[in-house]
């Protein structure tokens, strides 16, 4: 039997594929082998870094500041090198410390990394400290100067809700003179968009009666419909007639100028304007009639009243 080829000295039991006997069954098994390998393998990661084959790792200095420097990072001192004509100026990350040619940003940070993280860290306890005096903070006991009710808060404050607080603020006679003025001033010049709604709004007695007499003939109606700016009285959809209950009131001269123009709104939008003096409560016959003659003709059906109380 013959000896190891690897030069270990035992005997080589295996035959390998290669035609040499050895130790073991494998050729990295071998003792010798082992350490030339690992030789091998620190010559070529040396050469890698260095970038010189067989030159020692020893420390050597700049060309430029005359420091001092392990063999391994010159390069990259000299190319960051203060002194250095053609250098790319080096700085520090304030993060993780890292150099770099200070592009990225103000320069502060070399990544979006470092800068989140930086500012996550720094104000983290500033947060937590500020976030704990809140938590802890024990309640002020309030009196609300509106409902003159006890609450609680943390800050002072004059008004235990939102409600009280804008009832608080419509109190004042200078807040309210104020409103109103900015609120005519947008009606002039026509930057009002009207209200949003009426829901709040009672209906008055006659338009309780209106809507009992449109019920009882069985005409669909939808009360106080927004149009643009406007709202109509009795929107009704069956041939898109605008029904207005004109009170008292709309005898005034600035009054029918207001109706005139919104009487053309609403006809520029395809409505039908019919408009009913409301002569009062001793006579509410009158005005069904009125209303009915009206859409009668322009149906062209035969309705007639029939509540009249």
């Amino acid at each position: 039997m013959s000896l190891c080829s690897y030069g270990c000295g035992n005997q080589g039991i295996y035959e390998l594929k290669n035609g040499k006997f050895c130790c073991h069954k494998s050729c990295n098994g071998c003792s010798i082998n082992k350490q030339k390998n690992s030789a091998n393998h620190s010559v070529k990661s040396n050469n890698n870094l260095l970038g010189v084959i067989g030159i020692p790792n020893n420390n050597c200095t700049c060309r430029f500041c005359t420091k001092e420097i392990n063999f391994v990072g010159v390069q990259n001192h000299e190319k960051y090198c203060n002194l250095n004509p053609t250098n790319i100026k080096i700085v520090s990350c304030e993060c993780c410390g890292v150099c770099n040619d200070g592009l990225y940003g103000s320069g502060r940070f070399c990544s979006l990394h470092c800068a989140r993280s930086f500012g996550a860290c720094v104000n983290k306890l500033e947060r937590a400290l500020k976030i704990s005096k809140t938590l802890t903070k024990v309640p002020l006991e309030l009196i609300c100067k509106n409902c003159n009710k006890i609450f609680y808060r943390k800050r002072v404050r004059q008004a235990c809700s939102r409600e009280c607080q804008y009832a608080l603020r419509n109190k004042s006679i200078e807040t309210r003179q104020k409103l109103s003025k900015a609120m005519k001033l947008r009606w002039e010049e026509g930057r009002h968009s009207g209200w949003a709604s009426r829901n709040k709004l009672t209906p008055s007695y006659a338009e309780k009666y209106f809507m009992t007499v449109l019920m009882n003939a069985k005409i669909k109606f939808v009360f106080e419909k927004k149009a643009g700016r406007y709202f109509i009285d009795f929107a009704l959809s069956k041939g898109r007639i605008a029904l207005e209950i004109d009170g008292s009131q709309h005898k005034w001269p600035d009054r029918k100028k207001k109706d005139q123009k919104k009487d053309e709104y609403l006809v520029s939008k395809r409505w039908r304007v019919l408009r009913i003096p409301w002569c009062g409560r001793l006579s509410v016959r009158k005005s069904a009639n009125m209303f009915f003659e009206e859409y009668n003709k322009l149906m062209g059906t035969d309705l007639k009243p029939m509540v009249f109380s």
